[in-house]
């Protein structure tokens, strides 16, 4: 290195000195009294404090799903469908349900209009024992099978149809009870849930579909119409 270099650098060295406030006298001798891992852990701990304090890692709150109140014949928007259910019926038997009554059993009926709200059809049935169901019913039937709620068009008998899109179709959910469980003017408590949309993940070639878990949105209370044997007979009475 050159004299000349030498003396520039010396003369600049007060300068920088004067630029960086040296650290208090205590801060110095705490430093070198506490091993380096202390000092490592405090930092952490202190910036764990601070975005604490902030919210940065905190968890996250649960997220509370809104749960309506529904009388009948007010309508539901799942994103997916739009349901409006309408009536409970208690019948010996309703052919054409998909629900067939053992020795011992009659058949709940909830009716309800269903409109498609997506651009593409929706499968009624695919669903349907998640998306609508009734407190208080067993889980086997009199025979001892598991029970199964069925969907079927009130006008022409189709089960789990297709709800094209934008438009609106009556169904009836059904399920095979107890013959001695309810009675006419009991009430029964309906509860509706909607699917989750799901994203596929990025670059996936998978379009977006509607699929569990459901997230229950709303409830309703139906009084039940016995209507004993059917149509037939309370059109007579």
């Amino acid at each position: 290195m050159r004299s000349g270099d030498a003396a520039t650098d010396d003369a600049a060295k007060p300068a920088l000195e004067q630029k960086r406030a040296p650290a208090p006298k205590w801060v110095r001798s705490a430093a070198k009294a506490l091993p380096a891992t202390w000092v490592t852990t405090g930092a952490l701990v202190l910036f764990l404090g601070v975005t604490a304090l902030f919210g940065g890692l905190a968890a996250a709150p649960p997220v509370k799903h809104h749960i309506a109140q529904l009388a009948p014949g007010k309508a539901l928007d799942t994103g997916q469908l739009e349901v409006t259910v309408r009536r409970a019926v208690l019948i010996d038997e309703l052919p054409g349900s998909g629900t067939v009554p053992d020795d011992g059993e009659r058949v709940l009926v909830v009716t309800a209009t269903m409109k498609n709200l997506t651009d593409a059809p929706v499968q009624s049935g695919v669903f349907a024992d998640e998306q609508i169901t009734v407190d208080g019913l067993p889980a086997q039937r009199v025979n001892g099978r598991d029970e199964v709620a069925s969907v079927a068009r009130v006008d022409d008998a189709t089960l789990s149809p297709d709800i094209q899109p934008g438009l609106a179709v009556d169904v009836a959910f059904t399920w095979p009870v107890p013959a001695d469980l309810l009675h006419a003017d009991d009430t029964i408590d309906v509860h509706l849930s909607k699917l989750t949309w799901f994203e596929p993940k990025f670059l996936s070639d998978e379009a977006p579909f509607w699929t569990t878990p459901t997230i229950k949105a709303a409830d309703m209370r139906l009084a039940i119409d016995d209507v004993g044997a059917g149509a037939d007979q309370e059109a007579a009475g």
